[in-house]
Formats: C-alpha cells, sequence, structure tokens
C-alpha cells in the first residue's frame, strides 16, 4: 500500500515466492544504470520511508514477475548468467 497524488494504492502480492523473486531481480539489476529503477528514488526516512520507492519497487519488479523461470526449470533468470 502507498500514497501517491493524495490517493491510497493498493496492491495484493500472490505468496513469498513472488516477493522473494522481486527482491533478487532488484539486487541484480545493474547498480548505478538505467536497468535499476531504485537507484533514481529517494528512500526516504523511517518510521514510513517513500510512498514513491514502495511504488517504484512495485511496479518495476514485483509487477513482472511471472511462472517463465519456473516452467523453463530455473528460479532466477539474469541476463549475465
Amino acid at each position: 500500500m502507498w500514497k501517491m497524488n493524495h490517493s491510497w494504492t493498493i496492491a495484493r502480492v500472490n505468496n513469498k515466492g513472488d516477493l522473494k523473486e522481486a527482491y533478487v531481480a532488484a539486487l541484480m539489476a545493474k547498480h548505478q544504470s538505467k536497468l535499476d529503477k531504485l537507484m533514481s528514488v529517494a528512500p526516504g526516512a523511517p518510521a514510513f520511508y517513500s510512498d514513491e520507492i514502495v511504488a517504484t519497487f512495485f511496479n518495476n519488479y514485483v509487477y513482472n514477475v511471472t511462472n517463465k523461470a519456473a516452467i523453463s526449470g530455473e528460479d532466477i533468470i539474469t541476463s549475465s548468467g
């Protein structure tokens, strides 16, 4: 759940595996490059951090998780091998 432009957005994630794959995709992105979508967003400060970083993580990583890797026999596929 995150708030952008005075409106709340709520997203549902099917399972923990989807979140794990999204975290790995974010970690394996080439840092300091255009492929790393999180580098351009300010993280904010505790205790709530930034709604923008939550939205960016969901829209660029969680939303893109598919079962394509599982069908091909691998858990995670990256461009670097």
